[in-house]
């Protein structure tokens, strides 16, 4: 079984380190207003740093314990992407990342049926081979297998690599 990795919501904590610098909330929507009254979108682009300072969650742990070489399936603009690998330089060390739109990781899950991603996103059609990390914006998700803390996700990762539990 593969495993690979979303990285923002899942391993990076983009949202909270926005909400840190510019106040508001942990968002409840996945297309949100930050504390400074711009999307996401607009915060990053203006402060690229966000990207390579902020901090890992604690599925980041998770991911350390079990994958020596983790491959990361991420949607990210072209500007962003050198400030990502310099975060996944620092968090992780070695890896694989493919820079993929929603979309694109929905056909290579269906091209690779013995991957499973591990994701935060609302946004997929289908959720067959995802484990999705719950977050308040992806509340309205159906079924789906929902990871709801770092003590679950350790516990079945422990299981699909067939360790003892």
């Amino acid at each position: 079984m593969r495993i690979v990795w979303d990285l923002d919501g899942v391993i990076r904590d983009l949202n909270g380190y926005i909400a840190r610098l510019y106040g508001g909330a942990y968002p409840t929507r996945w297309n949100y207003t930050c504390g400074n009254g711009k999307s996401i979108y607009e915060t990053v682009s203006e402060n690229l740093d966000i990207l390579k300072d902020s901090p890992p969650t604690a599925y980041c742990e998770v991911l350390k314990k079990h994958i020596d070489y983790p491959e990361f399936w991420t949607s990210q603009p072209e500007h962003w992407r050198p400030y990502t690998n310099a975060w996944l330089d620092k968090h992780i060390g070695v890896y694989k990342v493919h820079f993929l739109k929603c979309e694109q990781k929905e056909k290579e899950l269906k091209a690779c049926i013995d991957t499973v991603l591990i994701e935060d996103s609302p946004n997929f059609k289908s959720y067959k081979n995802i484990l999705l990390i719950d977050r308040p914006y992806n509340q309205d998700v159906d079924n789906v297998m929902r990871i709801f803390g770092t003590k679950h996700l350790d516990n079945l990762i422990s299981m699909m690599k067939g360790d003892k539990v």
